[in-house]
Parts: C-alpha cells; sequence; structure tokens
C-alpha cells in the first residue's frame, strides 16, 4: 500500500469536513501533520464554506437555458 500524498490527505479531510465530521478531520489532521507541513486546517475549513464556482456557473447556465426554452 501507498503513503498517501498531501493531496490525497487534503481531499480526505475536506470531504469529513463537508460531512460535518469534525472529530475525524481533526484526528486526521492531527495524523498527518508531522509528515506534510503544508497541511493546513484553517485552509481546508475556508475551501470547504466557499461555494464552488464551476457548480454556480453551471447552475446559472442551465437557468439560462431553461429560460431560453420557455420563450
Amino acid at each position: 500500500m501507498t503513503k498517501p500524498t498531501l493531496r490525497d490527505v487534503e481531499k480526505t479531510i475536506k470531504r469529513c469536513l463537508k460531512a460535518s465530521d469534525n472529530k475525524t478531520a481533526l484526528n486526521y489532521y492531527n495524523n498527518y501533520k508531522p509528515l506534510f507541513k503544508g497541511l493546513d486546517l484553517n485552509k481546508l475549513k475556508e475551501e470547504v464554506k466557499k461555494p464552488n464556482k464551476k457548480v454556480e456557473d453551471k447552475i446559472k447556465e442551465n437557468e439560462e437555458l431553461k429560460e431560453s426554452k420557455e420563450e
């Protein structure tokens, strides 16, 4: 089994934060903090809080298509 990369650990922590599983996210953070110096829990929390730009654009695009079809 291979060791996880920084990106793998960040994705796992984000997934936990999105699911409101803060205890598991903190556990992952504490376990991998010594291995990855660039791991920043506050940065990950902010990324989870802000809405995904691509998703917002897709929703807006779909709404515009619906409106144009109705006309």
